[in-house]
């Protein structure tokens, strides 16, 4: 922490310099607005909803075709505006093509033999938030529950359809992280709940992916096991939008009963998809509770 001495500014104002590290980082310049928000006795000072990062140029040679998407997937979250790629190899920029797509609001502008240029055409606003938080639940709700009947008949095509849509919630949970690192002046606290929560629901739905890969058909009693999976995913997705004490005890209480049949049935599976899927299951229900916690932290 440092400290920086107020300076009068002609009858009524006072003024204090900025840290010329923070200016740097947000690309500020003389005219551009600030947000202030006064919490007590302190002053929160962030970049205005307009703030332009500065613009980032990336060398990609060097990196597998593989490691170019977590690249550009961790600019995106950091809220950078235009990214410019450099490389040296075609299947280098099939990687670009392919990752923007997954980058809601952003596009190729510029295209070279040996570099790109990535720029948002389409920002999001704050308010969108919420709404894009709830459908990243409802795509959740409906891999949950919709996976149970394709189980049941074992339609294959419909049970990969509905794996796939873990890249919805890949690239709406991507979009989420990035408004937050975008909010500048809001809650610190609520925003690394948020952080977290996201990160969470995008593990769940690598989860249920994994699951609906790895298991294509299954017995009566994992059908049951995954109907009060999906019942308690159901359930906490009601507590995080109505919270209540009793609920929320409830829920922790039928997490338990579920581990408890899970590892009653283990000695008698002999079926490997069976096996398989009550291991994702006893994945899925402790991340429903871990996912719990945060939200009960952001009640208090």
């Amino acid at each position: 922490m440092e400290r920086r001495k107020v300076i009068r500014q002609g009858k009524g104002t006072l003024t204090m310099s900025l840290p010329m590290k923070w200016v740097k980082q947000l690309n500020l310049s003389s005219g551009d607005e600030l947000e202030i928000e006064q919490r007590g006795f302190q002053l929160i000072i962030g970049p205005g909803k307009k703030q332009v990062r500065k613009k980032t140029e990336i060398d990609l040679r060097g990196y597998s075709k593989g490691l170019v998407f977590v690249i550009m997937n961790n600019l995106y979250i950091r809220g950078d505006e235009e990214i410019k790629f450099y490389f040296d190899r075609p299947e280098t920029y099939t990687a670009i093509a392919d990752g923007v797509k997954h980058l809601l609001g952003f596009e190729i502008v510029e295209q070279t033999e040996n570099s790109c240029v990535l720029k948002e055409l389409a920002a999001g606003e704050s308010e969108d938030f919420e709404a894009i938080l709830r459908r990243i639940f409802l795509i959740l709700l409906g891999m949950a529950e919709d996976g149970i009947e394709a189980l049941k008949t074992g339609k294959k095509d419909v049970i990969s359809m509905i794996q796939n849509r873990d890249q919805s919630i890949n690239t709406l949970v991507s979009y989420c992280l990035r408004m937050l690192n975008r909010r500048g002046g809001s809650d610190i606290q609520k925003a690394m709940h948020l952080y977290t929560l996201l990160n969470f629901l995008e593990q769940l739905g690598d989860e249920y992916s994994r699951l609906y890969r790895d298991v294509s058909k299954v017995k009566q009693t994992t059908i049951s096991l995954m109907q009060k999976t999906a019942a308690l995913l159901r359930n906490f997705y009601e507590l995080f939008y109505k919270f209540d004490k009793a609920k929320a005890s409830s829920i922790k209480d039928a997490r338990d009963k579920i581990r408890e049949e899970l590892n009653k049935n283990l000695p008698n599976i002999q079926s490997r998809n069976d096996l398989i899927a009550l291991h994702h299951l006893r994945s899925i229900s402790d991340l429903i509770i871990d996912i719990e916690k945060f939200n009960i932290a952001m009640q208090l």
